[in-house]
C-alpha cells in the first residue's frame, strides 16, 4: 500500500492494487491507467506521483510503500468492480498540470 497525503501532508488514503482506499477501509475510487474514477465519473489523473483533479490542480501526493495492512482482497475487488461498472465514459481528458493545490479536500472529490 502507498500512502496518499493532502496539502498539509496528512495521510488521507491509500493506493493499493489500483484502488483508492480511505483510512476507514472503504474503496472510494479506482485508478485505470493513470486516470482516477469515483462514483461513475472521472476525477483526474496521476502524473509524476501527484493526483491532479480534472481542473489540473493537485489533490494529493502518492508516497512510498507504506506498511502492509491486512485487507480482504475479495471484498475490496468487488467494491472496486462496482465503481468500474458505474463508469459510463472511460475517456480521460487531457489535463494541464498546475503546481497549485485545489481548495477542496482530497476526500471531497471522492464523494
Amino acid at each position: 500500500m502507498q500512502a496518499i497525503t493532502d496539502k498539509t501532508n496528512n495521510h488521507v488514503a491509500y493506493l493499493h492494487s489500483n484502488m483508492i482506499i480511505s483510512l476507514h477501509d472503504e474503496v472510494i475510487g479506482v485508478m485505470l491507467g493513470n486516470c482516477l474514477f469515483s462514483n461513475g465519473k472521472t476525477i483526474g489523473k496521476v502524473i509524476k506521483d501527484k493526483l491532479h483533479h480534472s481542473n489540473g490542480k493537485i489533490i494529493g501526493l502518492v508516497g512510498k510503500e507504506d506498511k502492509k495492512k491486512n485487507v480482504d482482497e475479495v471484498v475490496f475487488h468487488t467494491k472496486a468492480w462496482n465503481i468500474i461498472s458505474s463508469i459510463k465514459n472511460h475517456a480521460c481528458n487531457w489535463i494541464e498540470e498546475e503546481n497549485e493545490w485545489d481548495n477542496q479536500s482530497f476526500l471531497q472529490h471522492f464523494n
